[in-house]
């Protein structure tokens, strides 16, 4: 792969990662995809002390594994468990197959169980975590949601290429049909999706 291309990768990967410094909150919230990574994160952040809550409603979708056999959110808390996270204090009811969806049924899940956030924290793969967040900040704009995504290094082929693509049109597509909350792009940001959307093979 070629300088140009990894550096317009970099450009659209930093600017989807959207990440904010973590504070105390009333809950953490996991989206789900075919990455554990997440888990590790929202892990990391529970025995740092930020909140003692975590949520997972993720079920399967366009971005699921299909070599799981059981759903996402299910997975998700396993994976939470062998991190060290006790059962008690993770609530995972697999009910969602989207980000809309996730947003649509998170502060209700909360508010079952007796939580009225003001303040989450949404952990997701660094890729989609700009779309989640402003997903959930469309849909309950009375909370205040702050990015922390999980630790991965960039993984320069053509499939980052193409996920990443893929992201970026759905950023667009969504924010101009009010699913979300519509972004500003920079335009060193708007040059670098233009540039691998002509490299793309596979949109999902």
């Amino acid at each position: 792969m070629d300088k140009n291309t990894k550096k317009a990768i970099k450009t659209v990967y930093d600017y989807l990662a959207v990440s904010n410094k973590p504070q105390k909150v009333d809950a953490i919230f996991i989206a789900t995809s075919f990455s554990l990574s997440p888990c590790k994160k929202a892990s990391e952040l529970f025995k740092e002390g930020y909140s003692k809550s975590i949520f997972i409603v993720g079920k399967t979708g366009t971005f699921s594994d299909p070599s799981w056999k059981e759903d996402q959110a299910i997975i998700y808390k396993k994976e939470l468990i062998k991190f060290g996270v006790p059962d008690s204090v993770i609530v995972a009811d697999p009910i969602a197959t989207n980000s809309l969806e996730e947003a649509l049924t998170a502060i209700p899940l909360m508010k079952k169980h007796g939580i009225n956030p003001k303040k989450v924290i949404i952990v997701d793969r660094p890729e989609h975590q700009r779309r989640e967040w402003a997903t959930f900040a469309k849909t309950y704009p009375q909370v205040n949601f702050l990015n922390c995504p999980a630790e991965e290094s960039i993984i320069y082929n053509q499939k980052t290429l193409d996920i990443l693509v893929a992201e970026f049109e759905r950023l667009v597509k969504y924010g101009d049909r009010g699913d979300l909350v519509p972004q500003e792009f920079p335009e060193e940001v708007l040059e670098a999706w233009k540039f691998l959307n002509l490299k793309v093979v596979d949109k999902f």
